[in-house]
């Protein structure tokens, strides 16, 4: 993809209110270096790196991944979702983070503005990388209180997503 299309995509995401950087190929994998290294040296739990770490850092990458120039990190808005549980004859109202009912419906339409702006020769796949951190290492998304990453325009209710792509 070339440095003007780069610009139109990330133009067209703003319009539609998606927050969105390119990261290069090399600086996502440092990434995951660096989160692999802190487990080796004992700073992340390795209970933790297991269960919720482990994925994002040590899987293999798709082999399309290799052709991949760059990282589309990219942040979509997503409000919670209120929702009603009868519970012992009560109704409790709660509300539900946007993790759990907009990821899929959010992941197709970023790639359809994707597809629209730098064609259908753009390939596109899926990135399993430790998004928040890509997130905030971009500058999309900056660290708060108790660890909790957030947009500083539109507060911590927005997805963080990324996807792998190389231009035609």
């Amino acid at each position: 993809m070339s440095r003007k299309d780069s610009d139109e995509l990330l133009r067209s995401l703003r319009a539609k209110g998606v927050s969105a950087r390119l990261v290069s190929t090399l600086a996502a994998e440092t990434v995951r270096e660096n989160v692999r290294s802190l487990h080796r040296e004992g700073a992340i739990d390795d209970g933790l790196y297991k269960e919720w770490i482990r994925r994002y850092v040590e899987h293999p990458l798709p082999r399309d991944y290799r052709k991949a120039k760059s990282v589309l990190v990219y942040s979509w808005p997503s409000p919670p979702k209120q929702v009603r549980f009868d519970w012992n004859g009560k109704g409790l109202d709660l509300l539900v983070p946007p993790t759990y009912h907009d990821y899929w419906e959010s992941m197709s339409t970023v790639r359809r503005l994707v597809r629209e702006v730098a064609g259908a020769d753009c390939y596109i796949s899926k990135a399993v990388l430790p998004l928040k951190l890509l997130s905030v290492m971009s500058g999309i998304a900056r660290y708060g209180r108790n660890n909790i990453s957030y947009v500083e325009t539109d507060g911590s209710f927005r997805i963080q997503m990324g996807s792998a792509g190389s231009g035609p």
